[in-house]
């Protein structure tokens, strides 16, 4: 933030545009919270069948949600006003973090070293994000086809190795795969999952799991406005996202 046109950066990042908010812009917005919180792709449903029966759930989705935004935020201010004061399109995506980060190592003392260590920081994100996507293969596998968890994690390492190797080789192949598992294989199971909690789930299971069974106490005002949601807005909302994401 103390380069030179950072402050255009900050500008661009917090102060409102409302000509700027449309459906369209909503909805992507809705995507990127999908793509951040890992809604729709099985991980959480998958890390949810391992969390012990006593444990808050409403508690940590919370706390989720509002860590995702702060580090979000945090991410934001690190990279937006360096774009800026590098006069780097702010638009170019993803890749930001190999084109603008490196150039503020570059301006700062020991940034060498810095860099070095951010970027094994990033190596790490993305390997504990791709085991806990692995996760959900594996245990599909040793919990419907009775698979060892050895076996279930060679065959899925092997499929996943190829796959990748193809991306790697091909922009298009990389493209189609991220388009149809962000824009529509993510919604697509969001909705499902909606669908199901919300119009195949007795609402008096739906309250035992919230509450763990009695265990914690919550405002029936509370659950009653929760089951309202995921039975009929949240539907609503996901399709939209989905409808958003193909056009």
């Amino acid at each position: 933030m103390t380069l030179p046109g950072a402050s255009e950066g900050i500008k661009y990042l917090f102060r409102p545009d409302f000509s700027k908010f449309t459906p369209s812009s909503a909805m992507a917005a809705m995507g990127q919270a999908f793509f951040s919180l890992s809604l729709g792709c099985g991980t959480v449903l998958t890390y949810a069948s391992y969390v012990i029966k006593k444990e808050n759930i409403v508690k940590c989705t919370s706390l989720t949600a509002l860590f995702d935004a702060l580090f979000s935020l945090i991410a934001g201010c690190a990279i937006i006003p360096a774009v800026f004061a590098f006069g780097i399109s702010p638009g170019q995506g993803p890749g930001l973090v190999f084109v603008t980060l490196p150039a503020i190592f570059a301006e700062l003392p020991a940034g060498a070293f810095i860099g070095i260590l951010f970027f094994i920081s990033l190596f790490l994100a993305a390997i504990t994000s791709s085991v806990s996507l692995l996760e959900v293969v594996i245990a599909f596998l040793m919990e419907e086809r009775k698979m060892k968890r050895k076996a279930a994690v060679d065959l899925s390492m092997a499929i996943f190795a190829v796959l990748a190797i193809l991306c790697s080789l091909s922009d298009k192949l990389f493209n189609l795969f991220d388009f149809v598992s962000s824009n529509i294989l993510m919604t697509l199971g969001a909705l499902f999952v909606v669908i199901f909690v919300g119009q195949k789930m007795s609402k008096i299971d739906f309250e035992d799991e919230i509450s763990n069974g009695g265990q914690i106490v919550l405002k029936r005002g509370f659950l009653r406005f929760l089951y309202f949601i995921i039975r009929y807005v949240a539907p609503i909302i996901v399709v939209g996202i989905l409808l958003a994401g193909l056009i």
